[in-house]
This record gives C-alpha cells, structure tokens and sequence, in this order.
C-alpha cells in the first residue's frame, strides 16, 4: 500500500489546485442585498470596497435558489447584513455569465 501514498497526494495535490484557479475568496461588508425571482440570479449580495466578485469584473455575486443550501446561506447573509459584520466567500465565474456565491467561510463579529 506505500505505492498509494504518492498517487493520492499527487491526487489532491491537482484538485487543491483546481480548486484554488477555479474560486476567488473576497472578504468584506455587505453594502446591499437584492431579491429576484427564481433563476434570475435569485439572491444577490454586493461588498463595501469590492469593485469586482470575481473575473468577470462585476460588483455583485448571487446565490440561485436551486443551490445547495440556498437557505442557509442566504439567512446567514442577511444575518451578516443586519450586524454589519464582516463575511468572507467564495465567488466563481458561473457558467451564466455572472458572479456565483458558491460558499461563506468566515462570519466576525
């Protein structure tokens, strides 16, 4: 079994680094919240001093309704919103043209 250790640690070695090229972490406070309707990019956060959530240079990333999670993660947005406390995500370019909020890793206060 010692032929394996190398294999699964070049393994995650790769996807670690996929991981990393394919999100961006951005780190500050919500400015505003929006509410649309479903699949029109449902729920849409904008950060003070962020001027762009992810490659495609736009100021706002969303959380569609159809995501996992979608209600957790959008009761601790608004919680985060209502404190004025500091959030830290993950954003990626979706497929949609548009900013995705793929996950919250960091809520302070």
């Amino acid at each position: 079994m010692k032929f394996l250790r190398p294999i699964t640690f070049t393994i995650f070695t790769i996807s670690s680094i996929s991981f990393a090229q394919a999100f961006e972490t951005k780190t500050g406070v919500i400015q505003s919240l929006q509410v649309f309707g479903e699949n029109n990019f449902a729920f849409r956060i904008r950060l003070e001093g962020v001027s762009e959530m992810c490659s495609l240079g736009e100021n706002w990333a969303y959380v569609e309704s159809t995501d996992s999670n979608y209600q957790t993660k959008v009761s601790v947005l608004m919680s985060a919103f209502a404190m004025g406390a500091p959030i830290t995500v993950y954003t990626e370019a979706s497929s949609r043209n548009h900013c995705h909020l793929d996950s919250i890793t960091n809520v302070t206060r």
